[in-house]
């Protein structure tokens, strides 16, 4: 019977709760009918729609500069547009970038050296990236990127490795200065 009379009461307190939260959900609509929440107040919700310039795909008639068809200049048309953002419709010129060396245009028609090539690049910094790296982005034509999530920092370890282990990254150019004047 005590068992029961413990049991009553739980149920007891399970319903108090239950219509508690009912009521309150019930005063939280009413208000928010007779009160209406300013904008300002209400939590912020990503917008739902996607908004796109189109395809990049519209070239600038002085430098060729690709562009999106709404970059160009209000008082240009379609079939003959002109744009102010990268050469000023003309009054810049750079000249062309020089040709890539031999060995470096042999590398990236290399897949297996394009993809690798952060760890590459990791491997002759003096730092490394410290950084969480968002895998839905989705990697197409142009360089190559990627997205970061969160905070991006750079780790570097001491100039001295610990006694026993490989040096790496800017250990590699520390040297002691007794071994340095016998290289």
């Amino acid at each position: 019977s005590e068992e029961q009379h413990a049991d009553d009461e739980e149920r007891r307190r399970t319903q108090q709760q239950e219509l508690r939260q009912q009521r309150e959900a019930e005063d939280d609509q009413h208000i928010n009918q007779v009160i209406p929440i300013p904008d300002g107040a209400r939590p912020y919700t990503e917008p739902i729609t996607r908004h796109t310039l189109g395809p990049l795909n519209v070239e600038c008639p002085k430098c060729h500069a690709l562009h999106f068809a709404c970059e160009r200049l209000s008082n240009s048309s379609l079939r003959n547009p002109r744009f102010g953002m990268c050469c000023l419709q003309g009054q810049v010129s750079l000249p062309p970038f020089p040709a890539w060396p031999p060995e470096l245009e042999r590398a990236y028609a290399d897949r297996t050296f394009v993809s690798k090539i952060r760890q590459y690049n990791s491997a002759l910094a003096f730092t490394s990236v410290g950084v969480n790296i968002e895998d839905r982005a989705l990697q197409r034509s142009g360089p190559n990127a990627f997205r970061i999530h969160g905070s991006l920092h750079h780790l570097m370890g001491s100039l001295l490795p610990p006694e026993g282990v490989q040096p790496s990254y800017a250990q590699l150019y520390i040297y002691d200065s007794e071994e340095a004047t016998n290289i």
